[in-house]
């Protein structure tokens, strides 16, 4: 009875988290974001609808689409459609024949931190800081 109890609490406790998770990352499939990537002078603003992103960069003005294709409440990969910015053919063809992929990783009220690969997210993804306002 005690090992039932004990199991019961254990299994309650970790889908507790599982489900608040999944309701933090539900908050972010759609919006306006703005990422300022780490040792770099960009910055961009991030629409987001369910299936598609448009990537702003504020400092150039190039635009950048990507289909969204979520994998699971907070795992998905970016799919390259098009871009403003003139791109040489070998440029083209790498964005054409890989993805992002990008894993939340914490999200809270302000923003949220996210990992992301070429491809996949393993251990050579990059970790950094999506924002839901303005940071300046």
């Amino acid at each position: 009875m005690i090992l039932r109890t004990v199991a019961f609490c254990c299994i309650s406790f970790f889908l507790s988290f599982a489900v608040l998770g999944q309701s933090i990352c539900a908050n972010i499939k759609t919006g306006r974001f703005y990422f300022y990537p780490q040792n770099t002078k960009q910055f961009f603003v991030i629409l987001r609808s369910d299936s598609l992103q448009r990537e702003i960069n504020v400092v150039t003005n190039d635009t950048s689409y990507w289909k969204i294709n979520w994998k699971s409440p907070c795992v998905f990969d970016l799919i390259f459609l098009k871009t403003t910015k003139k791109l040489s053919t070998e440029e083209l063809e790498f964005y054409k024949s890989n993805l992002i992929s990008t894993q939340i990783l914490e999200a809270t009220k302000n923003y949220y931190i996210f990992k992301g690969g070429l491809n996949r997210v393993d251990e050579n993804a990059v970790t950094d800081t999506m924002w839901l306002k303005k940071r300046y």
